[in-house]
């Protein structure tokens, strides 16, 4: 995945924030093809308003570019931009100061302190065959590492540029287009500070499990974003991730999309039309938040 630090060798940058969670998510949020798609983009409509949702990748590649075309029209459409997060604040010093105090152990506490020796070992053994120090990531949180670790490899692997999120961050801000956010930069680091909490050993295997499989993971999943095929999402990702990581499932996923839907609601309700961007898991499943909108009679279709 990509590179993630607090004041180490590695700096945060705009937009990385949302490519921690399509990290850990594992095996969804990886693309680089040039398949043009239909892309993963809706409509939803009520009596008084539309929003279009936009299924999103964090990070992609210079070949991803340009994007399925329902992306373009639903932003030409839509009178404000709605992400996931204030990529703005992402960017301050003081998010860096957030990010240490939530994604860091404190003084004194480090992560060998929580692994067992077998699974520390594993570690350093991964870390030494990539060329990274130990150093970096000694004092970080298992979320964090986890994080850390993947986004390395999808920059290894070629996953560098610029997503979908942030390409259209710096387009609204050209256009003068009003930005807003779904939630608070420290909802999302905390959801991804917990993750691994008492389950430290367990945290780190399936991450090093997950990193060996990543590259034949790519293909498939990219095709089944550009194509906006949900089922195969759902099949491919969200099943296993339920079923191999229910709790991060949960937080990341089921707890979020219940947040966002009193938000989403307002925005339905307003006369303007918006451009809701959200990674494309939040879509998938009876707990995605199609299904959810769609149960609350909101009408729901391909865009």
């Amino acid at each position: 995945m990509v590179t993630v630090g607090c004041k180490c060798s590695y700096r945060l940058r705009g937009g990385l924030l949302h490519t921690l969670r399509g990290a850990i998510i594992f095996a969804l949020l990886w693309v680089s093809t040039t398949a043009l798609g239909d892309g993963a983009v809706w409509r939803v409509s009520s009596a008084s308003g539309v929003l279009y949702i936009g299924g999103t990748l964090h990070l992609l590649s210079e070949e991803d570019y340009p994007l399925p075309d329902a992306y373009d029209r639903a932003y030409a459409e839509a009178d404000s931009l709605v992400l996931e997060a204030d990529l703005k604040l992402i960017e301050s010093p003081e998010f860096q100061q957030l990010l240490a105090s939530r994604m860091l152990y404190p003084p004194g506490e480090a992560l060998a302190m929580h692994l067992s020796p077998e699974v520390y070992r594993q570690l350093e053994e991964y870390c030494r065959s990539r060329g990274y120090p130990m150093a970096m990531i000694q004092n970080f949180r298992p979320g964090m590492v986890s994080v850390t670790l993947s986004v390395l490899e999808m920059q290894r692997l070629g996953m560098a540029g610029t997503g979908v999120d942030q390409h259209f961050y710096q387009r609204a801000l050209a256009d003068r287009k009003p930005i807003d956010v779904l939630e608070s930069v420290e909802e999302q680091l905390a959801a991804i500070a917990s993750m691994g909490e008492g389950e430290e050993d367990e945290m780190i295997l399936n991450t090093l499990n997950d990193l060996q499989m990543l590259p034949t993971a790519l293909n498939s999943v990219k095709q089944a974003w550009r194509e906006g095929d949900l089922l195969r999402l759902d099949e491919e990702v969200m099943q296993p991730m339920q079923r191999d990581y229910p709790r991060i499932y949960r937080q990341l996923l089921v707890d979020r999309n219940s947040a966002w839907l009193e938000k989403l609601e307002r925005l339905l309700a307003s006369p303007q039309p918006e451009l809701v961007l959200v990674g494309a898991l939040h879509l998938v499943g009876e707990a995605g938040v199609l299904q959810r909108l769609s149960n609350l009679g909101y009408r729901v279709e391909r865009w």
